[in-house]
């Protein structure tokens, strides 16, 4: 078993403490007296075998400084798994002890197979032994520990040599012992008589071994005549048997050639001829079909044609619209004519709308200016401060806040020290009114000390002088015994002073630092008062103190910034008043210039129609519009002629089509397509009779397993019956 870490939650003066992990090398553990050096060598034998042994007037060590009596420990065991080691107290001497397993696949074990059945005093003799208790030479003396000793180099585990002996000894009586239950020697002598006993039966029936041997020979030779007439027996069955099974297949054989001799012969049938007879009757329905669409196309076209013209008016004909020029340079014209005019009348409504919109705009902004005006005489009968002044108020009651903030952290410091210093005081008064503890006695000079007395008291009857020397050793041993005892005593004092001192020390530096945080204080609560007075603020102590100086600049602020932004507005409000007038002036000069325009760009118009050709009553739109329309009737006529063009194409189309069908059924010599038909619905009879014929063929060729094979297996088949 191999320490790996501890933890001490509560132990004498050790509080929440430990080490993880303990090195694989040699510790060291250095600290003045009262650290609790000691201590943790105690709290190391408590872990694993008690706070206390029964009836033993040793202290407990009961926590000092706060936390649960006891603690852990992480173990390691030879085959690798580890262990947590847990120890409480509950109200018994020995306190509650709980083992975990800290790896999945290790096995259960109680604390006494992990400390390997050691004991408490090979412990704290052997293994955990601190320096006073190394000057007591008489502790190996012990015979529990000179028994655990010796096993323990001899291999033997929690065994002694004279038991590991004594073992020894019972295993062999109860080998050699014939009248034991468990003399296993002579069990084995019996049965290797009785194997001697069957052996030298066994060689006297030799003679039967080799004549059963002959016996066998025969047997087997018997055995492969029978195996050779069943093989020929079974061959004989497998051929009878493929006889059977080929039966339906020669039957459909015989039956399908005999269908075929049934069947007339007729001329071969050409490859294809059916598909390409169906195809030219499919395109030739097809083509007739193209022929009756176009007809119908150009029927509607020429509807459309019609339409059309009567839509241009009175005296508009075909020839008319063919001969009417609608390229793009009358519709160029009339555009740029159309543009003009429409432009003209855009800048008369645009400039029209600019002046009503720049009255509007003048009579607005000035009515803004005015209300303005009177906010600003209502709001601030005199102008507030500035900016500046205010916003360096503002960052003085930041400095005053800081301040504060650090003076509330100092008072808390300060209240923290003082419950530390109450804790001191508290700890201090306990170790000066504590009972001192009581010192272990030197338990081998008291037993000797008794024993010396009980002797001299046995002897005083028999022999007064052994009596009297007995005695005389009696009371050196007394003062020997005393003389431990004190010292036991003086150690325990001096442990008890070591405590007090290091309470003292403790207290003395927490009254340090609560002097130095009234300092502290005092610094900070006069800088306070100095950043309030700057800011107005007679009283103050906390950052609560400061928040009617934070409103009142904070108002202050706001009331300074909507008066500059107000100032802003009312002065963009003027200029936008003189601009809206600069612009009304404007307008009204445009707009007198828009119209003039407008009414030169409408004589323009007028003559430029008469100059095309088009109706006077029509506007730039619908001339345009006109044009269009000229331009559709010609693409219906247009599209008129195409379909014409698209109705001669497709006759000339089914009548190739028409050919094609002739061609298919003169291929095949038939004067028409009935005898077509039944030319080639008999050639497809013969051919069906044909394939079903040369597939039962092919059925009993892969039956037979060859061509050869098959053939002779036809002539069996015909030469019997089912």
């Amino acid at each position: 078993m191999r320490l790996l870490s501890f933890q001490v939650d509560g132990f004498g003066v050790l509080h929440d403490t430990g080490i993880d992990p303990v090195p694989r090398s040699l510790t060291v553990i250095l600290g003045d007296n009262g650290a609790g050096k000691t201590t943790l060598l105690r709290f190391l034998r408590a872990l694993l075998f008690g706070f206390r042994a029964k009836h033993a007037r040793v202290p407990i060590y009961e926590p000092l400084r706060g936390g649960s009596h006891g603690g852990s420990a992480v173990v390691e065991m030879s085959d690798g798994h580890r262990y947590r080691i847990i120890r409480s107290a509950d109200g018994s001497p020995e306190g509650q002890s709980t083992v975990m397993s800290l790896s999945d696949d290790a096995p259960n074990r109680d604390l006494s197979a992990i400390l390997g059945q050691a004991t408490r005093d090979v412990f704290e003799n052997v293994f955990a032994f601190s320096l006073e208790e190394l000057q007591e030479v008489g502790t190996l003396d012990q015979e529990n520990i000179r028994s655990r000793l010796d096993a323990a180099g001899a291999g033997t585990g929690a065994r002694s040599l004279p038991d590991v002996r004594r073992k020894i000894d019972d295993e062999g009586k109860a080998i050699l012992n014939s009248r034991s239950s468990k003399a296993r020697l002579s069990v084995i002598v019996a049965e290797l008589r009785e194997l001697r006993e069957r052996q030298t039966a066994l060689s006297r029936d030799a003679e039967r071994y080799a004549e059963l041997g002959r016996e066998q020979a025969q047997l087997a030779t018997r055995l492969a005549e029978a195996a050779r007439a069943e093989a020929e027996a079974s061959a004989a069955l497998n051929a009878r048997q493929a006889e059977r099974d080929a039966w339906p297949d020669w039957r459909a054989l015989i039956e399908a050639r005999q269908a075929l001799d049934a069947v007339p012969d007729v001329p071969p049938m050409p490859e294809g001829a059916e598909e390409r007879l169906n195809a030219a009757k499919q395109a030739a329905a097809q083509r007739l079909e193209a022929v009756q669409q176009a007809a119908e196309a150009v029927k509607r076209a020429q509807a459309e044609v019609d339409a059309s013209c009567a839509r241009l008016g009175d005296g508009w004909t075909e020839e008319r619209v063919v001969g009417f020029d609608a390229g793009q340079t009358p519709e160029q014209a009339v555009a740029e004519i159309a543009r003009r005019m429409a432009e003209a009348a855009q800048q008369e409504a645009k400039a029209d709308a600019a002046v009503r919109h720049a009255d509007e705009a003048l009579r607005e902004a000035a009515s803004a200016r005015e209300a303005l005006e009177a906010e600003e005489r209502q709001r601030w009968p005199s102008p507030p401060r500035t900016m500046d002044a205010i916003e360096h108020d503002l960052g003085t009651l930041r400095e005053a806040r800081a301040a504060a903030t650090r003076l509330a952290e100092e008072r808390a410091g300060r209240a923290t020290l003082e419950a530390r210093r109450q804790g001191a005081e508290d700890e201090l008064k306990h170790l000066r009114v504590a009972p001192e503890p009581v010192a272990q006695p030197a338990h081998i000079p008291l037993i000797v000390t008794f024993g010396l007395l009980a002797a001299s008291a046995a002897l005083v009857s028999f022999s007064p002088l052994a009596a009297g020397v007995l005695f005389v050793l009696f009371l050196l041993s007394a003062a020997v015994a005393i003389r431990m005892h004190r010292k036991a005593r003086s150690v325990v004092r001096a442990q008890r002073q070591e405590e007090i001192r290091e309470a003292e020390g403790r207290l003395k530096d927490v009254d340090d630092k609560l002097a130095a945080a009234d300092e502290a204080i005092a610094r900070q609560l006069a800088h306070l008062k100095e950043l309030a007075g700057r800011i107005g603020v007679e009283r103050a102590s906390s950052v609560d103190d400061l928040d009617p100086a934070e409103s009142r600049l904070m108002e202050e602020r706001d009331s300074a910034r909507a008066y500059a932004e107000f100032g802003e507005r009312l002065r963009g409000a003027r200029r936008t008043e003189a601009r809206a007038a600069d612009a009304l002036e404007a307008a009204r000069k445009a707009l007198a210039e828009a119209q003039t325009e407008r009414a030169a760009t409408n004589a323009r118009w007028q003559a430029r129609l008469q100059e095309i050709g088009i109706p006077a009553e029509h506007r730039p739109d619908t001339a345009l519009q006109f044009i269009e329309q000229v331009r559709a009737a010609r693409t219906l006529i247009s599209a008129r002629d195409r379909r014409a063009a698209e109705h001669a194409d497709a006759v000339a189309r089914a009548d190739e089509a028409r050919k094609a069908v002739e061609a298919a059924i003169a291929e095949t010599g038939d004067a028409d397509e009935e005898a077509f038909l039944r030319h080639a619905s008999a050639w497809r009879i013969l051919q069906d009779a044909r394939r079903r014929v040369d597939a039962a063929a092919a059925r009993l060729a892969a039956r037979a397993g060859s061509e050869e094979r098959s053939r002779a297996l036809e002539e069996t088949l015909a030469a019997t019956d089912e």
